[in-house]
């Protein structure tokens, strides 16, 4: 039970822009979690800290661990979110192919599992990178 509010804690504070408490609490879940779905959803939390941060590098770090422990889960919904956030880390990073990659495979998986804010998420994120990268080759 411990470690559940050690990750509502850390939510709380990135909402409250108190980022490196946040991350505290997230590394606490992380040391005394268990649970393989409940570390996917920590790391997520802690790639929307480093965003928030501006340090895209360990945002990128957090979101690809997600995504291979939700790989190896087979959780379709969570490597979805993996991608998303790949996706406008990329972006951030002025990586728009990667960007759009992740953002196609966000795409497909939302289909898949027919979750439509995810489809629509995706589907907006596609459209924006294809825009910014005619923009540059023209």
């Amino acid at each position: 039970m411990k470690k559940h509010w050690n990750f509502i804690i850390a939510a709380i504070y990135r909402k409250k822009e108190k980022f490196n408490k946040g991350l505290d609490f997230c590394q606490l879940s992380l040391t005394n979690c268990k649970e393989v779905k409940t570390k996917i959803d920590v790391l997520l939390n802690m790639g929307d800290i480093y965003m928030k941060m501006l340090n895209y590098d360990s945002s990128l770090i957090c979101f690809n661990k997600s995504l291979i422990l939700s790989l190896d889960l087979n959780d379709k919904n969570s490597i979805s979110i993996s991608y998303n956030r790949l996706a406008k880390t990329f972006l951030h990073k002025n990586s728009l192919e990667k960007a759009l990659n992740n953002a196609k495979n966000s795409y497909k998986l939302a289909k898949e599992i027919n979750s439509k804010s995810s489809i629509y998420e995706a589907a907006k994120k596609i459209m924006k990178y294809k825009k910014k990268i005619m923009k540059i080759k023209s």
